[in-house]
Order: structure tokens, then sequence, then C-alpha cells
């Protein structure tokens, strides 16, 4: 099809983590329910029983006894927790439901992100989502998946005005009574979870579970209207990017690049209706992506190498142009990944370091990807995904969650599949995505598993092995190693490996098994496994000689492998190889283990002395640096990876100083170049790279360098990173505990520039009282260093803050302040330049010094020119737009946007690429009513101002979108996004938000 027809075709349902929210008890943070918001002035539906557990009665019997509501996916800086009150329920009825309203106001979520209902009439037999909030610890929130079955006659002894709603789902638990019900047919909330079934309770349906009709809903004393009809699907907004580009760099017909695939299984069976459901997913043109979703060691990986092989061995099966798999557990960086990906779909014709942030070169590769058919493979996605908390299942980069939702855009025909042992949430909106649960082996894949590795016995024996293991692929076939290679294969000697415990994990298990193999294995098979455990990437052959076979010392870990002959040696690989302990790759010349076998042989490692754990990554190290070289002087990721390697061993064995100074700073980051940051925009590289520095890589420890100002700069630098990542809640506490670091070394710049750094992202979150705090302490600390410079870039910031309350008269005063040292630090000076320069003149177009302004920006843009500071030169350029819009010069306006958005999307700051959207976008709408051009550019904005927490520029954006609607003769929009802006501004304090809204509610 072509990718006309299927670009803004709707691939995106309801998403149900917009609206859901937390029901709990009124003193304490437990969750009693869930519960999902359905108007904008804060009405939200739930249980009747989950009230009647927080309040102690049944609903109907109280007046306004309050319930404690908690928002989850509230911006920073917003109030998450508020109070609600029971507004409607059943009087004489037993329907399990009940409407609440919230108190103060209307409610934190964004005007078009409500719940949109309808009734289960139509539903029997369609599939179903659900997201709510149960007790396992340690997550907080749960999706499920299953079938709606259909209505059911209700027990005798309840009261009913609609018939419950039967539903097949493995996931529904505890806690998520009150959670929506979306039919994925109609794409509708059609009703409410309601109860679930418990063994113990009787009958034989573990997975059986109960939602309430919304057709409740429509009876007194509620009188809800329910939409009839289907809710179209929500197409996905096309990237921005060179297309025509991107597709002319792409090359056909390339070979595979497979980065730590595993190697074909020769022992395969089974598997058969999930090799066929992957089969049809690559054939199907509604699907884009598919998660292989299980415990670790169920054969996730291995099922998709079998998949891939036998489609590329199929020649009756569409072939793919080009075969790109990426193993995130050896490889965990999405830098890295990016950086790989545009060379191997262009052949090295692209240069990664042009196209700026992450997120840009997703979107490139979305556009590569039109230009055939490839198939991309990303195993072990679980590394990247957030483990705990209400962000469970999803992407911790914001750039690899960009490229997940761009290639789930049916826009091309290429395809992906993932594996993890994390649901992929972000994805789970999408029609376009497939979750495939891979989990235990049947009885008779189990049974024909052992006896293909060559264990011997009865039918009956082995189905009890593998019933008494739980069909776990990697625990049978370890197990079935172990029987043939130790016992000849005899099933009796079975007794030899201790049963697990009922309460067991799979993961539990698998060291349960791995310890009786220790007993059988030689001390330098043991040393050998735990030298190579300490290796976080896959194992090149040419280490085995500078690391396995030389030996350091008598006591080093190496001793018994170093003492080997070479035949001896190389008959310990064979075997180890044998057992499945290790594996060989013949595409990459190199060797891996499974990660539950590495985790347990460096559980072992690191038990052992600590001066032999050192020698050992100490050699490690030395073999790294003979591998990286010298680096080149504008040097690749690539180039760079075995210098990260060698920090990683360096402070493993206690050397962070060594690391630090003559690794890190000096050939990584290359001083005042910032090779990461400035050059190859890898933010994500570098966080990563930083947390090493801290004991076991928790970095809310101190750093372990000895001196106190590099630990100060490593805090701070994380705090950057996150900055320019977009996760400005996430940054706060690195600046605050790097001012403190400041104040006791009496570092009184530091300090200032820590508290400068809290005051702009204060700012940016909305936080403005929080920011003029910041920002006055700054004023202190930089009067207490006595420089001009940073007593004048502290002046500038509180002219900053005081000018988003409101006070242009004291804004203005600080900004004199700050210009009169401007010109005494450098008399060739006149205007304030950089930031200090864009936010004058944003100060002074508001206070109408219109001339002014344009001889501050003027001056401003051509120093930035000068010294390439690309996202100061994008900012005056936005600037230079919207005064000669002021003036009336709608031509050259447009021109200067477009070349701030084009320098925005090259380089890695969102908050500069957020400020190129909302500026076009605000322009296109109120000077140009082009509301179609405005909706794109401010959609993409609010995106990205909501994802990050950008809360000031959300309500910016709310405006602009609140002009686009009265461009568009949609005066019900416009009133609610200018609402919205105003409410959110007064919460604030945000003096220009609240002017702003108030302008376009006088026109209406």
């Amino acid at each position: 099809m072509p990718d006309t027809e299927r670009t803004g075709r709707g691939v995106k349902y309801q998403h149900l983590r917009d609206f859901t929210v937390q029901i709990r008890y009124r003193d304490s943070e437990d969750i009693a329910g869930t519960g999902f918001l359905v108007s904008t002035h804060g009405e939200i539906v739930t249980c009747a029983h989950v009230v009647e557990a927080v309040i102690g009665c049944h609903p109907r019997d109280t007046d306004d006894t309050e319930v404690q509501v908690y928002f989850p996916q509230s911006s920073a800086g917003q109030k998450r927790v508020r109070n609600a009150t029971v507004k409607r329920v059943f009087p004489k009825h037993d329907d399990d439901i009940v409407l609440l309203e919230l108190k103060g106001g209307t409610s934190p979520i964004d005007p078009e992100k409500i719940a949109i209902l309808g009734d289960a009439e139509h539903s029997a037999w369609h599939g179903f989502h659900t997201y709510g909030f149960p007790s396992l610890k340690p997550y907080s929130a749960l999706w499920a998946f299953g079938d709606i079955v259909g209505k059911v006659y209700p027990p005798d002894e309840r009261k009913l005005l609609t018939e419950p709603v039967q539903m097949d789902s493995k996931q529904i638990d505890l806690g998520m009574s009150g959670a929506p019900v979306l039919d994925t047919d109609s794409n509708l909330i059609i009703g409410v979870v309601t109860e679930t079934y418990y063994p113990g309770q009787g009958g034989k349906n573990p997975h059986t579970c109960w939602a309430t009709d919304n057709k409740a809903l429509t009876f007194i004393p509620f009188n809800f209207k329910l939409r009839q009809k289907p809710l179209p699907l929500q197409p996905v907004t096309p990237p921005k990017t060179d297309i025509a580009k991107a597709r002319g760099e792409t090359r056909t017909g390339l070979d595979k690049k497979l980065v730590d695939a595993p190697e074909p299984l020769p022992q395969w069976v089974g598997r058969k209706e999930q090799l066929k459901s992957i089969g049809e997913d690559w054939l199907n043109d509604k699907c884009r992506v598919t998660g292989l979703i299980g415990f670790g060691g169920e054969g996730k990986s291995t099922l998709a190498r079998r998949w891939m092989d036998d489609m590329l061995s199929d020649t009756s099966q569409p072939q793919p142009d080009g075969v790109f798999w990426w193993g995130f557990y050896t490889n965990p960086s999405v830098d890295e990944f990016f950086e790989s990906a545009l060379k191997y779909l262009s052949e090295d014709k692209v240069d990664p370091k042009k196209l700026g942030s992450a997120s840009e070169k997703a979107k490139y590769i979305w556009a590569m990807l039109g230009s055939g058919r490839y198939l991309f493979v990303l195993d072990g996605l679980e590394v990247m995904q957030h483990q705990d908390g209400n962000d469970y299942g999803s992407l911790r980069s914001g750039g690899l969650r960009d490229f997940l939702k761009f290639i789930a855009d049916p826009g091309h025909n290429s395809y992906c599949l993932i594996t993890s042992r994390a649901p992929v949430i972000d994805l789970v909106q999408f029609n376009t995505y497939r979750h495939r649960s891979v989990s235990r082996l049947t009885d008779r894949d189990g049974i024909d598993l052992l006896k293909e590795y060559g264990v011997k016995g009865a039918d009956t024996e082995l189905k009890n092995v593998v019933k008494d293991w739980d069909g776990h692929a990697l625990v049978l076939s370890l197990i079935a190693t172990l029987l043939a290679e130790i016992h000849g294969g005899d099933i009796k000697q079975i007794g030899d490996i201790p049963l697990p415990t009922e309460d067991e994990d799979r993961y539990t298990r698998v060291h349960r098994v791995l310890r009786r193999y220790d007993d059988h294995l030689n001390d330098a098979e043991r040393s050998f496994m735990k030298l190579f455990s300490a290796f976080r990437t896959p194992v090149a052959k040419k280490a085995f000689k500078k690391v396995f076979r030389t030996r350091t010392s008598d006591t080093a870990i190496n001793a018994a492998v170093a003492d080997l002959r070479d035949s001896e040696f190389d008959n310990m690989i064979d075997r180890l190889q044998k057992y499945g302990i290790i594996r060989y790759s013949e595409f990459e010349k190199h060797y891996t283990t499974h990660p539950l076998i590495r985790a347990h042989y460096f559980t072992l490692l690191n038990r052992v002395d600590k001066r032999i754990t050192t020698e050992a990554h100490t050699s490690i190290k030395d073999f790294y640096l003979d591998v990286a070289g010298r680096v080149p002087y504008n040097p690749t990721l690539n180039d760079l990876k075995p210098l990260i390697e060698v920090v990683y061993h360096l402070c493993r064995a206690g050397a962070y100083d060594e690391a630090f100074y003559d690794v890190f700073r000096k050939q990584i980051h290359q001083g005042n170049k910032r090779v990461l940051s400035y050059q190859l925009n890898a933010f994500y590289t570098q966080y990563s790279i930083l947390k090493e520095f801290f004991p076991d890589r928790d970095t809310n420890k101190e750093p372990l360098v000895s001196d106190e100002n590099a630990k100060a700069w490593i805090i701070s630098s994380l705090g950057f990173c996150q900055n320019n990542l977009g996760n400005l809640s996430d940054a706060i506490p690195f600046f605050e505990r790097g001012s403190v670091h400041s104040i006791q070394l009496e570092d009184w710049e530091g300090a200032s520039a820590d508290f400068n750094n809290l005051t702009d992202t204060y700012s940016l979150l909305g936080r403005l009282s929080v920011a003029e705090r910041a920002a006055q302490k700054s004023s202190e600390f930089a009067e207490k260093s006595n420089e001009d410079k940073v007593i004048q870039s502290s002046r500038a910031h509180q002219a900053h803050i005081r000018f988003l309350v409101g006070d242009t008269s004291q804004a203005g005063v600080l900004f004199k302040q700050a210009q009169e040292l401007e010109k005494k630090i450098d008399p060739d000076k006149v205007y304030l330049y950089s930031f200090r320069g864009i936010q004058h003149t944003e100060y002074l177009i508001r206070i109408d010094d219109n001339g002014y302004a344009s001889r501050v920006n003027d001056a401003n843009h051509k120093i930035c020119e000068r010294n390439h500071w690309h996202h100061n030169i994008c900012q005056c350029h936005r600037l230079s737009g919207e005064l000669d819009a002021i003036e009336g010069k709608q031509e050259t306006a447009g021109d200067h946007f477009d070349r701030a958005l084009k320098i925005a999307r090259s380089i890695d700051r969102r908050d500069v690429l957020i400020e190129a959207l909302l500026g076009r976008g605000h322009w296109l709408a109120k000077q140009m009513q082009d509301a179609a051009g405005a909706f794109n550019d401010l959609n993409e904005a609010l995106d990205y101002a909501l994802e990050g927490g950008y809360r000031v520029y959300e309500a910016d954006i709310r405006v602009a979108l609140a002009w686009a609607h009265h461009a568009n003769g949609d005066p019900d929009r416009t009133n609610a996004e200018a609402k919205f802006a105003k409410e959110m501004s007064e919460e604030m304090g945000y003096h220009w938000g609240r002017v702003d809204a108030e302008e376009i509610l006088r026109i209406l």
C-alpha cells in the first residue's frame, strides 16, 4: 500500500493512563482502588465498594465525606493529591458504581484527555484493555488485557439495573476495582472493573472477572449520555524531518547486522503457535510492532531468532530489505543504537552527529524505513525500561520512546520485533502493536526439549521434571545438559538437583541449577566463568590471551586458567559451550552468556577477596585500553566504546580518580570540547557513564572520587544531562546536591551557578515561587563571590523571574543592573547577550519597547553567530520573527520562524525546540489564521511540554491552541483551552499566561 494511503490512518486508542487515577485511604497513601476522570470539571467514576472501603460505610449513607484522589500523570509542579466527595450514587440499587466530584476547582488533567464513554451492549467477544493500581509491590500500576465475554445474569441477592459484564483476563488483581474497561473494537470505555475470581472461591475459572456496564450511568441520578458510535482511532502525527533526503540516503538489499543476537538453537522444540503468531504479524499490514513479553529465561530471544531464521529461509514469504538486530543486554546505549542503525541503513553515508538529538535521529530513521521493508529486532529491551513505580514498563529514554512510537505509525512497510521482561507500556495505546506473552513450555514441548538434549526416561518421568520446574525453558535446558553431559542422560539422576520450593521465583531456580553445575566444574572452569562474568560486553577471542591466559599473580582469579596448556584451554571452552553456559557467535566472532547465567557467576565473583576482583577488573581495563588505541579528534560513539568500558572497569577496581581524570575528562569528555554533550548530543550515554562513579550506580549516594570539586561537578553534570534529556524533575535533586557541595567548599561562584540552574528548572516546571527563592539564594552567593560576572548572571536570573510573575518594574531595574555589569566586564558589549540577552529581549517585547528589543536581539545574534552558540542563534531567530510579526512583516517573520525551527531540530535542547514550535505555531494561529499549520506545530510542542513537565510552556501553548481553534471556527475548544491556560497560570503565578488567556477569552 502506498505511503500516502496509510498516512493519517487512525492507530491510537484512548490512552487509559491519561485519565486513570488512584483512590486512596484518607489517612495514608495506601491505594484503595482505581477511578477515571469523565468530565473537565472534575467528575470521577469508580466503584461504590472502593469508596465504602475508604469511608467505612456505603457512599449512599454519607454526606460530604471526603475521598483522597491521586493523579499520577500530573506534571511536576501540579497538585497531584486532591479531595473529592460523592456526587451521585444509586439510592436503592446495587450496581457497583459511584460518581465523585473534585473539590476546589477543575481537574489537573488536560481537557482533551477525558474518558469518552459508551456501553457494553455490543461488546461481546471484543478485546479489552484496562489500567489500574493493584498492590503488587514494587509495581504501583498494572495493565491488563483480555476478552469481553458478554453479559451474564446477576446474582440473586443483588438488585441491579444492568447485567454484569463477564471478562477473561490473566492480569486483573486487587486494587483494580474502578478501572476503566476499554473496548478495543469501539475505542470506548464501556464499563468499570468490579470483581475478579480468586482460587479457593470454588470453580475452575481463575481468569474470570466482571465489570459494571456503563449503561448504569444513563439511569437516574447519573443521567449520562453515552456515545453510541465507535470512537475513531487517532492518527500518529508524522514526525517533522527531511523525508526525501532520508530516503535518498537509504540503501536496500542490505546484509544482516546482528548485534549480539543469540546463535540459532539446535535443540529446538515446539512454540509452533507463537512462531505462527509472529509470522502473522509480519504479514499483517495493520501490525508494525510485536512485543514478546515474559520472564527471563523463557526463551524470548531464541524464539525471535528462530522466527527470523525461518522467515529468511522461506522464499515464499516477503523478504526484508535489511535486518538490524540490537541486543540491549550487552549494548545498553540508546545513543550507540541510533548511531549504528543510521550507519547501517545508509551504509555509512549518514553522519549521526549532524542530526542532533536522539529524537531527531529517531525521526530520520523513521523516514528511512519508508524506503523499503526492514526488520528491526530490539532484544532485551527491559534494560531500557523503568522497573518499578507508576512508570513500570515505560522507556527511560525519550529518544527511544519516540522511535517506537514512530515505528508504530503505519506510514511505512517495516516491522519491529521486541523482546522484554516488562510490558512495552509506551506502545499499548497503538492498534499497530501486538503484545505476545511468552510463558512456560507446555508439558509436551518440555518433554521433547529434554529428549532433544539427550535425556532418557519414560514420558511420565520427563513430564514430572517439566512440572517440577514449571516449564521454564532455560532451567530445563540446563538440567537436560547437566544430565546428558554428566550422567549420560539418565533421568533417574535428577535427584542430584534439589527441587525448588513452592514460593521460589524463576530466577532463584536458575541459581539453584547453576549451583549444581558448579559442583561438576573444575577449578579452571569455575574461575573462567567468574572472570567471564566481569565483562559486561561480549568477550572477543583476542581477550583470551591478555585477560584469561596471562597470570597476573599467584592468587589471581585466572591463575588456574593461565596454567592450562593451549589444548586444555581449548577443550575447556568446548565443554562450557556443550554445557550451554557460554555461546559463540560466528557472526560477531565473540562469546556471550545468558544474562541470568552471567548474574549467577558475577555474584560469585563479588564474593571473593576484594583484592582479587580488583586485579581482575584492572586486567580487563588494560585490555580495553589497548583496544581503544588513539582516539580520533572527532570520535564517534563506537570509537569511544572501549574507553567507556575502561571507565567501568576502573570504577569496579576502585580507581575512581583515574577513571574520572585520566579517562573520562581527558579522553572522553576532552575538556572544553565536551565531546559527548556538545559534539555527539549523547546525554544519555554521559549520564550512564557518570553513574559508574557512585556506589552500585546509586546516584542517591555520594560519588567515590576523592576531590570534593570533582564530586560537585559529577552531581551537577547529572542534573545537566537530565535537563537536556527533558527530565526536569529528575534534574532538581542533582542541582540541589551540587549546591550543598559548593557551599561546603565555599565555592560561592559554583553555589550561585547551582541556584541559577535551579531557578531555570523550577521556572520551566511552573514552580515560580520556589524559583524566586532559588534566584534570591543565587544572588546571596554571587555577592559573596565578589565577582562581577557571577553577580551579573544572578541579576539576570532574578530579573527573568520577576518578569514571569508580572513585576515588570523590578524586572527592569534588575535587567538594567545586569547590563551595566556587562559593560563593566567587557566595554565592547553594549547589551546583554547569550541567554541573558534572550530573556531581556522577551521582557522588552512584553513592555512594548520593540525598538530597544530589536537592538538587543540583533547585537546578541551577531555574538552568538560568532561563537557558534546554536541554541542561542535559534532563539534570536524566533525573537526576530516575533518582532517582524509585530511590525506587520509577515514574510520575513515566517522566514525567521522557519530558520529557528530548523536549527532547533538539529540540536539536543528540548526547551529550545518547544520555544521554536510554540513561536511559529502561535504566529500561524494568531497572525496568519492558519489553523492547520498551527496545530501541527503546537500539538508537537504540547506533547514535548507534557512529557517533560514544562508547565510555563504548556500554558503558552494552550493559549496558542486557543487562537488556533478560534481560527478554525471552534468557539467551544477555544474557550476550553483558554480557560485551562488561565487556571493553570493562576495556580503557578505566571502573569503572562493569565494575561494572554484573558485576551482571547474577551473576544469570545
